[in-house]
């Protein structure tokens, strides 16, 4: 299946889920037969080639993480390689911090689960923290891991032992940090010269959009891992509402890729919730007028036989 092919390990930058370890990319160069084999290769097929190359890099500390798999192009005349990146199969999403006095935990599981429902992988203590562990190393190596810092400002969060030394390590880690406002607190010291977002605590459940626009806004370079994982979570919809929901944060992304927009249509057909949604398929109609040229051609006839066209081939058979 890889006769042929050549790898590489890229390093991302970014802490892993173990001590100084870093978060990485295989990719696997491909003669072009090979290449449009890998694409179509099954989930399970996928599956073992993702085993066997997590068995080559295990997890350990100090060593490149492989946290996703892509394929692209070997140009057979020179050996280089295609410039152009296709199909990533294997990602993983953005990790938040969300820092807090435990007198505030409700309110933090209201945010982490607001953020989860979008995809985002959200660090609470109370919650994460296997009681076993020793409490100070679980929460440094999840500082070191995580990308985003997200402290929730309350009357509370000065006077716990812990939020004022989580903040200055994520100051000193340079990780991004995204402070949450509460009943006009704001930030300060460390946090001083961020920006902080307004969350009314009084609400049954927080709809975090703002936090995740304010995230990329911040750190442009974790708008694909984002996306990505809107998209699974937009795939598992579970009610009318959350389709809108989560089809109106899509609208939010400039560029998607050809994998990216059909995964979308893909779960439109799938989704019960998402067909019934009229919000879900208002701004899926946005998104059909401006990618229906990359979907596949299997999906387009699928979807031009529940009645997706353009805009201006509908207008075509309107009666005049």
């Amino acid at each position: 299946m890889l006769e042929g092919s050549t790898s590489e390990v890229i390093q991302s930058g970014q802490f892993g889920s173990v001590w100084n370890s870093i978060l990485s990319t295989f990719i696997i160069f491909s003669p072009v037969e090979k290449y449009f084999s890998l694409k179509r290769l099954g989930e399970v097929e996928k599956k073992s080639l993702e085993g066997a190359i997590n068995d080559l890099y295990p997890v350990t500390e100090g060593k490149p993480e492989i946290n996703s798999i892509e394929f692209r192009l070997l140009k057979e005349d020179d050996g280089q390689v295609s410039q152009r990146e296709v199909t990533t199969y294997v990602g993983r999403t953005v990790r938040v911090f969300v820092s807090y006095s435990t007198e505030d935990k409700v309110l933090a599981g209201k945010i982490k689960d607001g953020l989860n429902a979008y995809g985002l992988d959200t660090f609470l203590a109370h919650e994460d923290i296997d009681p076993a562990s020793e409490w100070q190393e679980a929460i440094l190596d999840n500082l070191e891991s995580t990308d985003v810092f997200l402290p929730i400002l309350t009357d509370n969060f000065p006077n716990s032992k812990w939020t004022d030394q989580e903040s200055g390590i994520a100051f000193t880690r340079e990780k991004l940090i995204v402070p949450i406002s509460v009943s006009g607190n704001h930030p300060y010291d460390f946090l001083g010269r961020y920006q902080s977002l307004e969350v009314d605590p009084g609400k049954q459940t927080i709809d975090c959009a703002e936090i995740i626009k304010a995230i990329i806004n911040k750190k442009p370079v974790y708008e694909t891992q984002i996306l990505d994982s809107l998209i699974k979570a937009f795939a598992t919809s579970s009610s009318f509402a959350d389709a809108g929901r989560k089809s109106s944060l899509l609208l939010i992304f400039n560029e998607m890729t050809k994998n990216q927009v059909n995964e979308i249509f893909r779960a439109a057909l799938q989704n019960s919730q998402i067909d019934g949604s009229y919000k879900g398929k208002k701004n899926l109609w946005t998104l059909f007028d401006k990618y229906q040229h990359v979907i596949e051609e299997n999906l387009l006839k699928e979807l031009h036989t529940v009645g997706f066209h353009s805009q201006e081939a509908k207008a075509e058979k309107s009666p005049s």
